[in-house]
């Protein structure tokens, strides 16, 4: 058991604990400079509000920290990038064996914190939120999280044990591979109410043999990130796909934060996955703990005449907790949405966030049922009402006022384009049903708009929405890595009439109206991006690379060339040459070069090939030396095989001269 002793005197601070490694820690003064190789605890730490002080982190954490520098990846972090942080701390895992003997050397305070069960997640951020003086906010952080998975005990209390499902993790990319019985993602199962695979081994990790599989015979499968690779060749393989979760087509994705680790939202992903696993059931009243009902409701004040009032709105909808923004009016008002079309006499507008829990509850509902049920709890008529729906947190809404002489344009946004964004005219559409929108946008003016005047005003705010999307460089979802999206699937706008002293009758390009409608879009799907996906204008190349599904440890990993012995080498230093500003650098050029070719602006790639060379003989000091092929991935474009090879080759150089 893990020893804990705080002082309590407010005049002494005095941290004291044993780190997950079994050593002894002690710290006399709040840390000031942080490097955290962790995304499990930079999560914690952003979450309980200590972000002030983090100066140091990995590529695979989602966290845009103002002030703080990528140190490289989770399993090779750069050395000489700590060291020029010179921090007090360094919080790593007991993987990060060279970082620990070499930086403790030196004096630097070196603690471990790996949570592997739900206690020590618990332990862990009650140290943290010691340590950064944050106690309340741990304890907030430790309630959500209990509230959250003791919700859905309660609600799993109801199914018997007969009727539970059996429920795999799939990972691996060639071969399949599951968590043993004892890792937290098995307890992650068993905490969502599915009958996990009691797989024995050495590690965390074990390979499935077809045999197991079979016996097995898992109902329902799960995977992040890459592990899609794999899922799609099991569909395809006799005896794999012959179980029941590929069969049913239960096969569920989730983001790699969620799956690969405990941290702040560890219950989140419990309710997401036990509401996958068991949405039939959830849907029925009778597993509910709370009832359809408004929780609160928060006011945003708002200088518009016609505006009675702003809400958010939190609310609990089929048991799990919905937010709206709800915008009165104080008469009846016309609109334009995209959603609904014309509307007329409308009283209430809004943004209505579902929960990732409700989605596929309300996929067996159907939308009208559904929306129905809103409407119901929000106290407001379909008649006189208009909403728009969405998956992205109203916590991340973006409002946004621009002005010019009486003029004014209010943006409300909301914005998620991880999984559904994607470029009209490229990308397949595959669907009908009109489904709810994921940049979301409500705009209104102190001025009325004639009929003209607001439809106008949706080409503008798609245009400068898309122009957003270019210079933010948001790619497809569905081809990452040859175009940028140009919105996702399901966008929506609603357009007010408004009232005012003055009509306008055109909200173009070359009107007043349309350029401050087009810099509040602009402005407000920003920063709704930034909240609901952390995704910046200035994120590094790595971050770049994995956004057109591009991994550093795959290349390396899948490339004949390299010798298995050194393939761990090859990564370390990839990824030095890309912390180097004058390479990452580069490597972005290769990117934008790649998206002009693929687009036909580029039509001869011999300078590519030479800007190559030119890679390859700065890194390596030697002239006129080959490039060779180490990348032989089909998917990955032409242009961008050219990138990574030259470095790759450059690396080849220095691995082999050390």
């Amino acid at each position: 058991m893990s020893l804990f002793l705080y002082s309590p005197l407010s005049y002494c601070y005095q941290v004291k604990f044993l780190d997950d490694a079994k050593r002894f820690i002690e710290i006399n003064k709040k840390p000031q400079k942080v490097v955290s190789l962790s995304p499990s605890i930079t999560e914690i730490l952003y979450e309980i509000g200590e972000e002030e002080h983090i100066k140091g982190i990995t590529y695979y954490d989602e966290y845009v920290i103002e002030g703080a520098h990528i140190v490289g990846g989770f399993l090779y972090p750069s050395t000489k990038r700590i060291k020029e942080i010179n921090p007090d701390i360094i919080f790593c895992s007991k993987r990060h064996r060279k970082i620990i003997n070499g930086f403790e050397k030196n004096g630097v305070k070196i603690i471990v914190f790996e949570p592997n069960d739900i206690p020590s997640l618990y332990r862990t951020i009650k140290i943290l939120s010691d340590i950064f003086e944050k106690k309340d906010n741990g304890l907030r952080l430790i309630k959500k999280i209990k509230y959250q998975i003791d919700h859905i005990q309660k609600k799993l209390s109801h199914i018997k044990k007969q009727q539970r499902l059996r429920v795999m993790r799939i990972m691996g990319r060639d071969v399949l591979m599951t968590p043993t019985i004892n890792s937290f993602q098995t307890q992650l199962i068993k905490l969502a109410g599915g009958i996990p695979p009691n797989f024995q081994g050495q590690g965390s990790i074990i390979e499935v043999s077809k045999r197991d599989w079979l016996n097995f015979n898992p109902q329902v499968v799960y995977f992040c990130g890459g592990d899609k690779r794999l899922i799609n060749k099991i569909k395809t393989l006799p005896g794999w796909k012959d179980v029941s979760a590929i069969k049913n087509n239960r096969i569920y994705s989730y983001p790699c934060a969620l799956t690969c680790r405990l941290s702040a939202h560890t219950g989140y992903f419990v309710s997401w996955l036990a509401s996958d696993i068991y949405s039939k059931e959830f849907l029925d009243d009778r597993y509910w703990v709370n009832k359809d009902k408004i929780i609160s409701k928060r006011k945003i004040p708002i200088s518009l005449g016609y505006i009675k009032s702003v809400n958010i709105i939190k609310s609990s909808i089929f048991d799990f907790i919905n937010k709206t923004i709800l915008i009165t009016f104080e008469k009846p008002i016309n609109i334009i949405s995209t959603l609904e079309g014309p509307r007329y006499n409308i009283i209430n507008i809004g943004n209505h966030y579902t929960p990732p829990p409700c989605w596929r509850i309300t996929h067996h509902l159907g939308l009208e049922k559904s929306r129905k049920r809103i409407y119901n709890t929000l106290q407001i008529k379909e008649e006189d009402s208009s909403l728009l729906f969405t998956g992205a947190d109203m916590d991340n809404l973006a409002m946004i006022k621009k002005e010019y002489k009486d003029l004014a344009v209010y943006v409300f946004a909301t914005a998620g384009v991880k999984t559904n964004a994607m470029r009209m005219s490229k990308d397949m559409g595959c669907y009908y049903e009109i489904d709810p929108g994921t940049i979301n946008m409500i705009i209104m003016t102190n001025v009325k708009l004639t009929p003209r005047a607001m439809t106008r005003a949706i080409i503008t705010a798609t245009e400068a929405k898309s122009a957003l999307l270019n210079d933010l460089d948001i790619r497809s979802s569905y081809n990452p890595q040859i175009y940028q999206a140009t919105g996702t699937g399901t966008d929506n706008i609603i357009i007010v009439q408004g009232d005012g002293e003055f009509t306008l009758d055109n909200a173009g390009g070359h009107s007043k109206l349309g350029e401050l409608i087009a810099k509040a879009v602009y402005d407000a799907v920003k920063i709704a991006i930034e909240k609901q996906n952390r995704l910046i204008e200035d994120r590094s190349i790595f971050k770049k690379l994995n956004e057109r599904d591009i991994s550093i440890f795959d290349i390396v990993y899948n490339s004949e060339l390299i010798p298995k012995n050194k393939k761990e080498l090859f990564v370390q230093k990839l990824e030095d040459l890309f912390l180097k500003k004058e390479y990452a650098s580069i490597m972005q050029e290769f990117l934008v070069l790649s998206d002009e070719y693929e687009k036909g602006h580029i039509k001869d790639i011999s300078a590519v090939s030479k800007l190559g060379q030119l890679v390859l003989s700065s890194i390596s000091g030697k002239e006129n030396k080959e490039v060779k092929t180490f990348v032989n991935d089909n998917n990955i474009p032409k242009v961008l095989k050219i990138g990574l090879n030259s470095f790759l080759t450059a690396v080849e150089e220095s691995v082999t001269n050390q």
